[in-house]
């Protein structure tokens, strides 16, 4: 079963492994308070996850193929993630709701990242764009 693993990272030493995706974790991002991590997978899902506990909290469905990319605003209320079903989705962080989805990329969606001010995203695809 795919897992995450948490690990010490003076030692590299794993500290402890979260299961719950079914197919592999393709991109993982902290939230800025750190009690939080999101993941992506392979199996076409989004999972929120405690950080002190490792627990899932919540799957996020939405995506029709692989979640390749995730990314947390500063503010940590909002996700946002890059599948190689061409598609950005914003996900509400509190409700899990997909707030937008945004159509451009003619190929798989490889990386997002959100500015530090919280108002911009950017994203790099197989598009070459």
């Amino acid at each position: 079963m795919p897992f995450l693993e948490k690990r010490d990272p003076s030692s590299f030493v794993e500290l402890s492994t979260w299961k719950g995706h079914l197919k592999p974790v393709k991109s993982v991002a902290v939230f800025p308070s750190g009690d939080r991590v999101v993941s992506g997978s392979a199996d076409e899902t989004l999972r929120l996850w405690d950080a002190s506990t490792g627990q899932c909290l919540v799957t996020w469905k939405g995506h029709s193929d692989n979640v390749l990319s995730v990314a947390v605003f500063p503010s940590g209320d909002r996700v946002v993630s890059g599948s190689e079903d061409k598609t950005l989705k914003l996900w509400d962080a509190s409700t899990g709701n997909c707030l937008a989805t945004w159509k451009g990329h003619s190929d798989y969606l490889n990386s997002v990242a959100v500015f530090p001010s919280g108002d911009r995203v950017v994203s790099g695809s197989d598009d070459m764009t």
